[in-house]
């Protein structure tokens, strides 16, 4: 594990997305839901503390993973029309309508070619041709990519996330919390028969999203992880900084029982406290104001 962890928040209190390989190097993503542990050296995606890293890189290899697949995902993903200045985008361009298939390597520029041109990244050159814009568009560039009749799907940088939710094999195995009891267990909700490695990032994405590696386990053959099997608990963060990382066991659930009781009597007693005292100095003035008219 790297010893340079990130700014990660202490709490979270809805889903926080984070990151981890695999000996082989594929890319896992992680949702917490609302109790699931985060190692403090994870790259965070969704996190409600910000500190997030950029996540467009892999989402749009994602994007492409997906789209590749063929007429059915594209139709799926549509022309966003509800692109904001400042977007990045994946556009997929039917190669059928162009005079010239290499036209966006050449300078014979269409409208598409000439809002991407100065940020373009090529994510498949073959049919379906998928690229992506590296930089935000202004609103003339997305102006240019909606008229264009060679764009057959654009997806928005800010509904990108939204749409991979609701995909199946997105190129990356994807885990979840689903334990309450058991802040460490996560479990597999989606699988890959080709997955995207760090190898396919840039060196910064490569960077954040390998700091928290797996060494022993490669994801296709691992259908749950327990992170206490591999990190101590000052390793992790948790919403409730008590929470357990394994399941707890009869007497472990009595204690917390009993623990969570004195917490909320102790609680009551002290709004008890101040109750009686607020009370008292009510009266106290209401008796100086009569004694002082």
């Amino acid at each position: 594990m790297s010893t340079d962890p990130i700014d990660c928040p202490a709490a979270h209190s809805m889903d926080t997305i984070w990151f981890a390989v695999d000996a082989d190097g594929n890319i896992g993503v992680f949702d917490t839901g609302e109790a699931g542990a985060v190692p403090t050296d994870a790259a965070l995606g969704i996190n409600p503390g910000g500190d997030g890293i950029d996540t467009f890189p892999l989402d749009a290899l994602r994007a492409a993973h997906v789209l590749s697949r063929g007429e059915s995902e594209i139709a799926d993903a549509g022309r966003d029309v509800g692109l904001i200045e400042g977007d990045r985008v994946v556009v997929v361009i039917d190669r059928a309508r162009l005079a010239d298939t290499d036209t966006y390597r050449t300078s014979k520029l269409g409208p598409f070619e000439t809002a991407l041109r100065d940020s373009i990244w090529v994510l498949r050159e073959d049919a379906p041709r998928i690229v992506a814009s590296r930089e935000p568009l202004d609103a003339t560039a997305l102006r240019a990519l909606l008229d264009d009749p060679t764009v057959v799907a654009l997806l928005a940088e800010g509904n990108l996330y939204d749409w991979l939710v609701n995909q199946q094999d997105t190129g990356v195995f994807i885990w979840e919390n689903q334990n309450y009891e058991a802040a460490g267990a996560y479990v597999r909700i989606d699988e890959t028969t080709a997955p995207l490695t760090l190898d396919a990032l840039s060196h910064e994405a490569r960077s954040a999203i390998g700091r928290v590696r797996f060494e022993n386990r490669r994801f296709a053959s691992t259908p749950s992880i327990q992170l206490a099997d591999h990190l101590a608990r000052d390793e992790v963060v948790t919403y409730d900084p008590d929470a357990s990382l394994r399941p707890l066991t009869e007497p472990e659930r009595a204690d917390a029982a009993k623990k969570r009781e004195k917490t909320i009597a102790a609680s009551r007693g002290r709004a008890t406290v101040a109750l009686v005292v607020g009370t008292a100095l009510v009266l106290v003035l209401v008796l100086f104001g009569w004694l002082t008219r």
